[in-house]
């Protein structure tokens, strides 16, 4: 089993670098994509935990729903690509994954529950979409115990916040989650069309 991963992990690398004119171009997608994924990640959690100390559980709900877009805007911006937030399950439609984030959401669940996710697990490929080629990246986003505060059960998510929660998400789909589950994932997309 272990040989088939290794060959298919291996072709899939193969036919990403015959898409590019070297691997150096490559890498430049792949390192521009780990780079934006961590600073996305490390400012969201920076901020979240100074709220989160301040005891403000309210407050950090408005990171994740709102400065949080903010802060993909500007990196978006900054670096010439696309990203955001995803999950399987949703809080802001905003986070609601297309066709190929569900899919590989779904391969990281996977490998979590056969226990083969480990903290650098990361998806990329070439994509062809609309008659357009793209770089995809996706990072999966793991629920520790901060994020129970807002995404666990009703007995960890005090009143209140399950209360403003209720009114400003009421198809809400992100509670109930464990530490160590899937939270989400980071997704990238590259425009190589202009490139």
């Amino acid at each position: 089993m272990k040989k088939i991963i290794l060959v298919s992990l291996t072709i899939l690398l193969c036919i990403n670098l015959k898409s590019y004119s070297n691997e150096e171009e490559f890498n430049k997608y792949l390192d521009k994509s780990r780079n934006s994924s961590k600073k996305l990640l490390g400012t969201l959690k920076k901020t979240l935990e100074e709220n989160l100390k301040a005891g403000d559980t309210l407050k950090a709900i408005n990171v994740c729903s709102n400065i949080a877009q903010n802060i993909a805007d500007k990196i978006s911006n900054d670096e010439k690509i696309y990203i955001k937030r995803v999950s399987l399950k949703y809080r802001n439609l905003k986070n609601k994954p297309d066709n190929f984030e569900k899919e590989k959401l779904e391969i990281f669940e996977k490998m979590k529950k056969e226990n083969k996710l480990k903290p650098n697990t990361e998806i990329f490929q070439n994509v062809i979409e609309n008659n357009k080629k793209y770089f995809r990246y996706m990072k999966p986003i793991i629920a520790n115990k901060t994020c129970l505060q807002c995404h666990g059960n009703e007995t960890q998510i005090k009143p209140s916040v399950m209360n403003f929660l209720k009114s400003k998400y009421p198809n809400d789909l992100a509670i109930n989650h464990k530490d160590g589950d899937i939270r989400g994932a980071v997704s990238i997309k590259i425009d190589l069309n202009n490139e």
